[in-house]
């Protein structure tokens, strides 16, 4: 996706852009967005003018943190994100300690942008990310319905406690014994004892 205030800023909060980066992003901004030229200059400056202060790193980080994070320009521009730049942030940057303030439904039009774009991917990174923190029904259905046992399995393996009942009702209800077959087959992945039974009586059935 392109480049914004709001991809820089996610950058930088979750570490994996220094402040020379950073300034380096944001003079790249300028060539980006030539109509909002005066306001990333205005950041440039009060950035430089933090960095050369006798403040300790942390104290600087934190200022500039917070002079991005709360500027009209940063809430403005996320305003106008759609949910599928949203995902597509998240995912280009994998695993992540600072995330998008989200909610259930939120979480579930960019996991419905992915299907609509077959970002598998993505919405396993999204998966990866908010575990624990929303129902992934609609990723473990995307994953059946295309028949992809890799992304299914991995799915399963990064989740703290994952959805075995609803997912052997799935693939079961998929009627695809071979995709059943392959998803017994993992070895990192393990049914409990009465599921893994039942998918194999079905599979000889």
């Amino acid at each position: 996706m392109k480049k914004n205030i709001v991809t820089i800023i996610f950058k930088y909060i979750n570490k994996k852009h220094n402040n020379e980066e950073l300034l380096k992003d944001l003079n790249e901004l300028i060539e980006l967005y030539p109509k909002d030229k005066d306001i990333i200059i205005k950041y440039i400056t009060e950035i430089n003018e933090i960095m050369n202060s006798t403040l300790l790193d942390i104290e600087r980080d934190s200022k500039i943190e917070e002079l991005l994070i709360k500027s009209k320009y940063n809430i403005d521009t996320a305003k106008n994100m759609s949910p599928m730049d949203v995902a597509n942030m998240i995912g280009d940057l994998f695993y992540l300690e600072y995330l998008p303030d989200i909610d259930q439904e939120y979480f579930d039009e960019m996991v419905e942008e992915c299907i609509k774009n077959d970002k598998k991917e993505c919405a396993w990174r999204l998966a990866l990310n908010y575990d624990g923190r929303f129902d992934m029904d609609k990723i473990e259905t995307y994953f059946i319905d295309i028949k992809d046992s890799y992304y299914l399995a991995e799915l399963i393996s990064i989740q703290d406690n994952p959805n075995y009942s609803g997912i052997t009702t799935k693939l079961i209800n998929s009627k695809d014994k071979e995709l059943i077959q392959k998803m017994l087959s993992k070895e990192y992945i393990e049914f409990p004892d009465a599921l893994k039974t039942k998918l194999e009586k079905f599979i000889k059935d």
